[in-house]
Order: structure tokens, then C-alpha cells, then sequence
């Protein structure tokens, strides 16, 4: 029994990593679940430390979700040789990054009478600065293809917001459906013009269905599907937290493809 767990262990969890040979139906429903379990945890951390999840909490969020994407890309490149870097362990290393510096701004909180959230950014733009300065961009005309769509999508976005005034197209909910498009634009311009191949089971079935454009299908019923439900829970931190979540999974592999194609690795 313990010999069958240990071969189910290695070869749907431990090798993907090691290897770097994408995901499995296994290792993604299990990694869904441990995510949306995470998020739960640190509701109720949060909640006990009273902790709002607002705009500054954003602020003071924002570097790390940089800092995954950066040392994801820094793997990638073999600057960085470890497994806790490779997806989607480093989702819960910068987690824990995150989290211990969130604690110890807010002790400075108290006892320099800073506001946490400035301190928390400080710390995370450092981060930032330190990782980002191992970057090498080569393929320049890749960030430019991504970036140049994503601004279409961004007008496109822009001009139904201001034409019909949808009420789920919010700021918050535009940008965060902004997010997933630059998410869906940064595979697309990977596999349509530089031979790269997707690793995501859904994501993989979809674009061997219809091609990389498949991605946006993708991404856009579902991303808005799933607001549309997170607008209807009334705890406002919980809602936040959702929408956080959702912000990392657009954002984090988006920003990791793109730093990738314009590292040409």
C-alpha cells in the first residue's frame, strides 16, 4: 500500500517538478484544492489578526506577486537551481514571503506608528530590485507583440465599460479581467509565433481544440463567470481575498511568460 502511494507520489507530484514536464489531472485537481484551502487559511489568519484586505493591502501585495513571477523566470533560466522555485511551489514560497514580511510591518506598525502597508511594499519593491537585476531581455520584439496586444485588449475592454456600462465590468473587475487577457495574450504570442507549448491540462485541450487564440475563449467566459459570483458574497474580505486570488493567477503567469519570451528561455 505504502510502495502505491510512494509510485502515485512520484510520478503524478515529484517528477513534474523535478522534470519540469508540465501538469496532470492528478497533480492540477489536488493543487486546486490545496489553493482554494490556502485561501481559507489566511481568510481566518487574517481575520484573527485583523487584517483588512483593501487597497493598501494591494499596495503592499503588489511587489510579491512581481517577485514570484521574477524568480519563476530566474528558474527558468537555470539562475536559480532549486525545485522550491519551479510552479507551483513558488506560489507558496512567495507566499511565505509575503506573509512574513506582512507580520513583521506590522509590528513596525506599532511600534514606529508607519502604516504596515508602506513598510510591507518597501521590503517587497527591494525584493523586486535584487531579482530583477539577474534579468537579461534579448527578445525585445516578444515584449513589445504582448504588451501591443494587451493595450488593444485594453481598449477593447475600455470601450465597452464606457458604450454599454455593464455593471460586472467594474474598475476592479475590468482590470482584474485585464489581468487574465494579458495572462491568455502572453501564451497565445508563446505558442503562435515562438514554438512553445502548453503545460496546463485545460489550457492544452482547449488551444489543441481550437489553437492558441482558444486561450482568450477560455479565459473570458470563465474569469467573468467567476466575478459574477464573487460579487454576490457580502463579507467584504472574503470578496477581496477571492479577487486577490484571481489577480494572482492572471498577473503571476502572465508576467512570467513574458519576462521568459524576453529572456529567450
Amino acid at each position: 500500500m505504502l510502495g502505491q502511494i510512494e509510485n502515485i507520489l512520484q510520478h503524478y507530484f515529484i517528477e513534474p517538478v523535478e522534470i519540469g514536464n508540465g501538469y496532470n489531472i492528478i497533480n492540477t485537481s489536488a493543487y486546486a484544492l490545496i489553493f482554494i484551502a490556502s485561501l481559507f487559511l489566511l481568510y481566518k489568519i487574517f481575520k484573527r489578526e485583523r487584517v483588512k484586505i483593501d487597497k493598501n493591502f494591494l499596495l503592499g501585495v503588489l511587489p510579491y506577486i512581481i517577485l514570484g513571477a521574477v524568480l519563476r523566470v530566474l528558474r527558468d533560466a537555470n539562475i536559480l537551481k532549486s525545485a522550491l522555485f519551479v510552479t507551483p511551489l513558488i506560489y507558496f514560497v512567495t507566499a511565505l514571503v509575503a506573509i512574513a514580511a506582512l507580520f513583521v510591518s506590522r509590528l513596525t506598525e506599532k511600534s514606529k506608528r508607519v502604516s504596515y502597508f508602506k513598510t510591507w511594499f518597501g521590503i517587497g519593491i527591494i525584493l523586486d530590485i535584487i531579482a530583477v537585476s539577474f534579468l537579461r531581455i534579448v527578445n525585445l520584439d516578444a515584449l513589445l507583440l504582448i504588451l501591443g496586444i494587451s493595450l488593444v485588449w485594453l481598449l477593447v475592454v475600455g470601450m465597452t465599460r464606457k458604450i454599454f456600462h455593464p455593471k460586472l465590468l467594474s474598475i476592479e473587475n475590468s482590470a482584474l479581467l485585464m489581468a487574465h487577457l494579458f495572462d491568455a495574450t502572453s501564451t497565445f504570442v508563446s505558442l503562435r509565433f515562438f514554438g512553445y507549448a502548453e503545460q496546463h491540462v485545460i489550457s492544452n485541450i482547449v488551444i489543441n481544440a481550437l489553437g492558441p487564440a482558444g486561450m482568450y475563449l477560455l479565459k473570458i467566459p470563465i474569469v467573468l463567470l467567476v466575478l459574477y459570483f464573487v460579487d454576490k458574497e457580502r463579507d467584504i474580505n472574503m470578496r477581496n481575498l477571492i479577487k486577490l486570488a484571481i489577480l494572482v493567477l492572471g498577473i503571476a503567469p502572465g508576467l512570467r511568460n513574458t519576462l521568459r519570451l524576453a529572456m529567450g528561455v
